[in-house]
């Protein structure tokens, strides 16, 4: 597999693009709520594509954050949030920026799916998906 910001490498203001990608990934992961004891992890953000339109680049990425929640009841639990969003740049600068899907998945203590839960099985999920509608635009 090539690297997550492969898409990125035609494009002239590459690290840029990628330092304001990854602000936009901490931005939304400081906006999420999980609680005074919760805790959460953002996992890798992917370029799922990168096209020039003109002296703009539109960028499809992907990236994805796993919160922890842990009650004083003892009953803790996690939610994995995906995002896919979309970025306008030029000159390496955002200029229309756009969170286009959240999946939010909960996974609760009880059913004991914590301990089995495989977060890159519902990133690969949406993925899929996003790929999908990006052909289906680019067609």
């Amino acid at each position: 597999m090539a690297h997550p910001l492969a898409h990125l490498d035609a494009a002239p203001d590459r690290v840029a693009i990628a330092g304001v990608l990854e602000a936009i990934a901490a931005k939304k992961l400081a906006e999420l709520k999980f609680g005074m004891w919760g805790s959460a992890r953002q996992g890798e953000l992917e370029v799922l594509a990168a096209a020039a339109d003109g002296p703009r680049w539109v960028v499809h990425f992907l990236f994805d954050v796993l919160c922890s929640h842990n009650a004083q009841s003892g009953s803790d639990w996690e939610t994995h949030h995906v995002f896919v969003g979309r970025g306008v740049f030029s000159g390496g600068a955002l200029s229309a920026e756009a969170v286009l899907e959240e999946e939010r998945i909960p996974i609760y203590e009880q059913a004991g799916s914590t301990d089995h839960y495989d977060p890159r099985v519902a990133v690969h999920s949406v993925r899929a998906e996003a790929l999908a509608r990006l052909g289906s635009i680019a067609d």
